[in-house]
């Protein structure tokens, strides 16, 4: 008898804790555009303002102009960094330039990954892209800058070389 009272107890026990457990879940669970406000504030505190760091040894792709003369607009210039080796980044090239051409904004591309033939075949005889595209040997700029995780934060927008804006407004809708 008492080995069923103690059976019955610890099954109560099991399921009270696993309705717990899933309303706690539930409850605790922030809408994902709760999640999504939480990391997109984060990013902002923590980039707005900062200076990017870049690395010397940036390879022109498509373009004879050097980085430095690039970065030494007036104008708000995007910087976006990515992943050759990511499909997805490399698919969003595609988004970028109707993005780029429809908004008539500048933006400089920092791709790091693959070899550099690979690079530059995508680049000029795939894409067709016809935005400035360096590549990063040895992904210094991602490793000197310690970028986000979130690949949606890769993207910068700069005015006199300083942050205004972070994230990427083909990933991030709420981008200004």
């Amino acid at each position: 008898m008492k080995k069923h009272i103690y059976t019955i107890l610890i099954s109560f026990f099991l399921i009270g804790t696993c309705v717990l457990l899933i309303l706690k879940h539930y409850n605790s669970k922030d809408t994902l555009s709760e999640q999504l406000s939480k990391i997109d504030t984060e990013m902002r505190s923590t980039w707005i303002d900062k200076q990017l760091i870049y690395p010397s040894e940036l390879i022109p792709i498509n373009t004879n102009e050097e980085f430095k003369t690039l970065m030494n607009t007036k104008e708000t210039l995007t910087v976006n960094y990515l992943d050759s080796d990511c499909s997805v980044c490399v698919e969003d090239l595609k988004s970028w330039d109707t993005y780029l051409t429809d908004t008539k904004k500048k933006a400089v591309f920092i791709i790091s990954g693959s070899e550099q033939l690979k690079v530059d075949y995508m680049i000029n005889d795939v894409l067709f892209f016809k935005h400035p595209v360096f590549y990063d040997e040895y992904d210094a700029f991602n490793q000197t800058n310690e970028l986000p995780y979130y690949k949606a934060y890769h993207s910068f927008q700069l005015k006199d070389k300083k942050i205004v804006d972070i994230g990427s407004p083909i990933l991030l809708e709420n981008l200004k």
